[in-house]
């Protein structure tokens, strides 16, 4: 979802790996994904927090968002 909205990249906070490991008498190689859940969950607690305060305070916000645009 976050990914789809354009609002964050995957490349920003995920990254492939090659692991390499034996199985048996054979190594095999994997490309794995890792990503980082921190800035993902970080990312999604500032947007639940900036829809709050828009909640919260957005009455308030409202005379001086139109005052800018105008």
């Amino acid at each position: 979802m976050i990914y789809e909205e354009g609002e964050l990249t995957e490349s920003a906070t995920c990254k492939e790996y090659l692991q390499v490991r034996s199985e048996g008498k054979r190594q095999v190689q994997r490309s794995l994904k890792h990503c980082n859940l921190d800035a993902s969950i970080t990312f999604v607690i500032n947007r639940i927090c900036c829809i709050y305060n828009l909640g919260v305070y957005g009455s308030a916000l409202q005379p001086m968002l139109t005052d800018a645009t105008t």
